[in-house]
């Protein structure tokens, strides 16, 4: 007896025609569901296709996940981990969750981009001005962006393990260039 092997053009194609099937037994099509917030620093409009019930409630639910990971992961809100880390009186920090897996994915990408790719970076975007809850942009001088540029460079963290680690005490990160596609 022959053998026959997963086709996954096949697969995709009866998978299409059962929903199709699904969507005409049912009589009508989800009605398109739509939610704006504001987080990220940036306005996130989600839509959501269903005739669930439940719809405002999942749009209430994701609208909080997302704010409760822009709280842990602002640089600016003094009750995120960010701000506790960037704020810290001892250099050896502890973080979970969503911090964790982050740091771990940026210190991947710093590896890979061979240092282009660097979330240290917060002390030249302060000497600029650039951070969204700075009124006052600036041209630093030569001497000041040297200074800045000391206190910045991923491979100066030193991992004890996955949780926790040692920072120097002039390093300041920012999540901004990965943050937003984390969440």
């Amino acid at each position: 007896m022959e053998k026959r092997s997963f086709n996954p053009y096949i697969f995709k194609i009866v998978s299409i025609a059962a929903l199709l099937a699904i969507f005409c037994l049912c009589g009508r099509s989800p009605k398109k569901n739509a939610h704006r917030f504001f987080a990220l620093d940036t306005i996130i409009d989600v839509t959501l296709y269903s005739n669930s019930s439940k719809v405002k409630k999942d749009l209430d639910s994701l609208e909080r996940l997302v704010c409760a990971l822009d709280t842990q992961l602002s640089i600016s809100q003094p009750k995120s981990d960010v701000y506790r880390i960037n704020h810290r009186v001892d250099s050896v920090q502890t973080v979970s969750g969503a911090l964790k897996e982050i740091l771990a994915a940026c210190r991947r990408e710093w590896e890979r981009s061979t240092g282009l790719f660097d979330v240290t970076v917060a002390p030249l975007k302060f000497l600029y001005g650039l951070e969204s809850h700075q009124e006052k942009h600036h041209v630093p001088s030569a001497s000041e962006r040297a200074d800045a540029l000391a206190r910045i460079g991923f491979n100066k963290i030193k991992f004890i393990n996955d949780s926790t680690l040692v920072f120097p005490n002039d390093m300041r990160i920012d999540l901004g260039g990965i943050a937003k596609g984390y969440v």
